[in-house]
């Protein structure tokens, strides 16, 4: 079995899946090892030797190799060199879900609106195996993680979007994400012990909304709400993040336009 290596994400190299999926004969761990290749070059990484690659994925420096050949040939990378980088093909994968996702089409001319509102970056994300990925972005200057971008992904248990997600699954689903989860201190404010992780959710449940101040990022403040979908079942969050900004503000003058924007949302995705 391959051993993951440092800089891998816990739980999801190809040979931990397998292990999972043991009893189902219909698993490809070779797909499974190609798409983890992929999603190695995920966040700033735009160029990626085969070591690297290795280390990321904690699979093999042979087994990298073979599969970097074979996507290149599908001309999903390219080489330079001794680095890879990914090719405009890959594009097509993430535009598939974002074309068959209702919330993401309609989205964007709403988050505009309220980013232009507030003067503040604003987004729409989806639970994704412990992460939150986003699925529809209106990005400010001022903000830090410029980065940060449609198909970007980031932790849930330690930020505003993901916690508003994760305080309103079933019981089942939320320990099913955060079971095992490596809750890693991105700065010194972040709430790593699970216990007070539990106080958080609870109080978002009851608040109907989240604040995460300097976790994720230093200086890094946000806001957000969740949308709920048919069955009042939870389907997304939509949230404003700014720099150092009072939390006052955030609730007095953010939180209502959030409010109503999800209520919106939600009452699209029901229809």
């Amino acid at each position: 079995m391959a051993r993951r290596q440092a800089g891998a994400t816990p739980g999801n190299t190809p040979e931990e899946l397998q292990e999972t999926y043991e009893d189902d004969p219909n698993f490809v761990v070779s797909l499974a090892r190609g798409l983890n290749v992929l999603l190695a070059f995920a966040g700033s990484r735009k160029h990626l030797s085969i070591s690297d690659i290795s280390r990321i994925t904690g699979l093999s420096r042979g087994s990298v190799a073979r599969l970097v050949n074979t996507l290149e040939k599908l001309g999903y990378v390219r080489s330079e060199g001794r680095s890879f980088q990914l090719l405009p093909k890959t594009l097509a994968l993430g535009q598939a879900y974002l074309s068959s996702n209702s919330l993401a089409t309609m989205a964007q001319e709403t988050l505009d609106r309220i980013g232009n509102q507030v003067n503040e970056s604003c987004s729409i994300a989806v639970l994704d195996e412990g992460y939150v990925t986003f699925v529809a972005r209106s990005a400010s200057r001022r903000m830090v993680s410029a980065s940060l971008s449609v198909g970007s992904r980031i932790p849930a248990y330690c930020t505003s979007l993901g916690r508003c997600i994760l305080a309103h699954l079933p019981a089942d689903e939320l320990e099913r994400h955060l079971a095992g989860a490596d809750l890693v201190a991105h700065t010194s404010r972040t709430v790593t012990d699970r216990a007070a992780l539990d106080d958080v959710l609870e109080q978002v449940r009851t608040t109907g909304y989240s604040i995460s101040d300097s976790e994720f990022e230093e200086g890094l403040t946000s806001i957000a709400v969740p949308i709920f979908g048919p069955g009042n079942k939870v389907e997304a969050a939509l949230g404003v993040a700014a720099i150092r900004y009072p939390h006052e503000a955030l609730v007095g003058t953010i939180l209502p336009v959030l409010r109503g924007t999800a209520r919106d949302l939600g009452a699209f995705l029901r229809f």
